[in-house]
């Protein structure tokens, strides 16, 4: 039996920066976890050209002065704290970091999340608020 679930990106949003993409492949990052903490590298969160892109698109709209990559990283960060499943938000903790050498994003899910993305036989919708959902596709079998 197939178990769907509807994640919904709550919030009021300038930009929206999280596709189902980007929330499929934080799925799958979560369900190859063996905890619920996760350190991932943010290229392999967000596609090649994506942050650059997103910095001008947040300098086009006027949202801040001197946009840099730093703040497409928190502001995806923001937005992925902001996922709710069931009215519960999926994670506890959701925030990025920009080293010397890279960034990445630290993330906690909460417990029920967790175990929800264990499931191999749950499906995930993306709800952007305006009645149209996307699945979600996972490569994990």
């Amino acid at each position: 039996m197939i178990c769907e679930y509807t994640i919904r990106i709550t919030g009021d949003h300038n930009i929206l920066v999280l596709s189902p993409q980007i929330i499929g492949m934080l799925l799958e990052k979560i369900r190859y976890s063996e905890t619920r903490e996760l350190i991932i590298p943010a290229e392999e969160l967000l596609p090649q050209g994506y942050t650059e892109y997103l910095e001008r698109v947040m300098q086009t709209n006027g949202i801040g002065t001197n946009i840099g990559k730093q703040d497409v990283y928190d502001l995806t960060a923001k937005q992925i704290g902001m996922l709710k499943v069931k009215q519960r938000k999926c994670f506890d903790k959701a925030t990025a970091e920009t080293t010397e050498n890279a960034a990445q994003f630290n993330i906690e899910t909460n417990r029920d999340f967790f175990l929800l993305t264990k499931q191999s036989d749950s499906r995930f919708l993306c709800d952007y608020g305006n009645g149209e959902k996307i699945m979600v596709s996972l490569k994990y079998l």
